[in-house]
């Protein structure tokens, strides 16, 4: 009985141990729950700064790479600008050219015009002895119209008076032979 009394006191000993160990162990485990909790929130907030760290590295990167493009275009403008000067410079040489050339086709064309104006002159003059000349023409064209239809209206009356001399001729012609049948 000794022994059962020494094992009972050691198996309430060992319960009790082990209840405080099954609290430590809950205590623990709470305890390690909170740190595991605690890390993972704490490796989610590394894991958003990490990604706003790529996310801000990739928008510096996207920067810089935007700057370059824009220093490539401000160059390449200078370099059309620098073209677009010496086109500039030629197109005004040319203007000078053709300005040069448009004065001297004024100048032609003023000689021309002033030439023209005589011609005009000479043309206005012309017309109006062609007009006097037409009238001209125009009364004497009337007078032989007239003189024509006078003319024509002789015409008729000798055509008409030669039938009529001819129609008494024959009743002249028809008489006589009338008569010589009378006498015979």
């Amino acid at each position: 009985q000794k022994y059962a009394k020494d094992d009972e006191g050691k198996i309430r000993d060992i319960s009790v141990q082990m209840e405080r160990m099954t609290n430590d162990v809950n205590k623990k485990r709470k305890l390690l729950d909170n740190e595991m909790t605690e890390t993972i929130a704490a490796q989610m907030e590394l894991d958003k700064i990490a990604h706003d760290f790529r996310r801000s590295h990739s928008e510096r990167q996207e920067l810089i790479r935007q700057w370059q493009n824009t220093i490539e275009q401000m160059q390449r403008r200078d370099q059309d600008m620098d073209k677009c000067a010496l086109i500039l410079a030629e197109v005004k040489q040319e203007i000078r050219e053709k300005e040069a050339l448009i004065n001297e086709k004024v100048q032609f064309l003023k000689n021309e015009t002033e030439n023209n104006e005589e011609f005009v002159r000479k043309i206005s003059i012309n017309e109006r002895q062609g007009a006097k000349l037409r009238l001209e023409y125009q009364a004497h064209e009337t007078n032989r119209i007239q003189l024509q239809n006078e003319l024509d209206t002789l015409k008729g009356k000798v055509d008409r008076t030669a039938t009529d001399l001819e129609t008494v001729r024959s009743q002249i012609t028809n008489l006589k032979r009338e008569n010589i049948e009378k006498n015979t």
